[in-house]
């Protein structure tokens, strides 16, 4: 009797250590999961809030109106930094090394969504790039990283 005592107890401390494993790699993976859902979306849309009428064609002098919309998806507070570059040429890299025609900076909290219109006024007639870039700020290092979000807006310029 006495081994099959000993026998049960050890089909039941094996059950036991199998449930624990498997409710171990469960919360495991639903926290990786949860993990990889966190991140910072980054739009640029046209003076109407859409992704479908980008200007081309802009006369010199002429205010345009873009929006930047910006939702924090992370668990925790992000601040934001959009630099607005306007390249005349060709782009060699992103992020472009060039100052930004306009800076807007955002604190966001966990699900917070940030819309701010950008008015641009094109000085020159030309073609040109207008680059909107994303970046956040890094705690670790005190200062912006750039994200690798970045929009780019080809646009003819024309005289008034």
């Amino acid at each position: 009797m006495s081994q099959r005592i000993i026998y049960a107890f050890s089909v039941i401390f094996a059950v036991v250590i199998a449930t624990s494993m498997l409710v171990f790699s469960y919360y495991s993976a639903m926290e990786s999961v949860a993990r990889s859902e966190e991140f910072i979306s980054f739009s640029v849309l046209d003076q109407d809030k859409k992704a479908y009428n980008y200007p081309e064609l802009l006369r010199k002098n002429e205010n345009c109106t873009l929006w930047i919309i910006i939702k924090n998806h992370k668990h925790e507070q992000v601040t934001c930094k959009v630099m607005v570059k306007i390249v005349q040429g060709s782009i060699t890299s992103i992020p472009v090394p060039m100052e930004a025609y306009e800076i807007r900076v955002a604190e966001l909290n966990p699900g917070d969504v940030w819309e701010e219109p950008v008015n641009l006024t094109m000085k020159e007639v030309g073609e040109f790039f207008i680059v909107f870039e994303l970046w956040i700020y890094n705690k670790a290092i005190k200062d912006f990283d750039f994200s690798g979000d970045y929009l780019v807006l080809p646009v003819n310029v024309i005289a008034a």
